[in-house]
Formats: structure tokens, C-alpha cells, sequence
């Protein structure tokens, strides 16, 4: 109930490292496509639901965050 992200060493998907040591196993940029499309799939679906949104601000991280 209390892990993060952060908290996970390791990941194996199909044999393969994702993540290891606690960093990706591959460069981040793989990422962009799939997030752009994350949030493009999100925005229809709260237009198409008429829900109006309205970004959430971000509060302080936690200490063991700062660096």
C-alpha cells in the first residue's frame, strides 16, 4: 500500500530487463509515442463524456525526492 515507483529494482517483461537498478533498461524517448497517445486517448474521452477538465496543481514533492 505504501510502494512507489521508485521503490521497484527491478522489472522482467518476457525474459527482458525494462528496468534494472532501478532505471530503464531502454532509452526514455521509446516513451513519447505512447504517452502522447495516452493523453490525446484521454482528452477524447472526456470530450466525448462532456467532462469539463481542469488541470490539478501540483503540491510539494516529498523530501525523499529533493536532491
Amino acid at each position: 500500500m505504501n510502494a512507489e515507483a521508485a521503490d521497484i529494482d527491478a522489472v522482467m517483461v518476457a525474459g527482458h530487463f525494462v528496468k534494472r537498478d532501478g532505471k530503464l533498461a531502454f532509452p526514455e524517448a521509446r516513451l513519447h509515442e505512447p504517452r502522447a497517445q495516452a493523453l490525446e486517448s484521454r482528452l477524447r474521452l472526456m470530450a466525448q463524456a462532456d467532462y469539463a477538465y481542469a488541470p490539478f496543481p501540483r503540491g510539494p514533492l516529498p523530501e525523499r525526492y529533493l536532491v
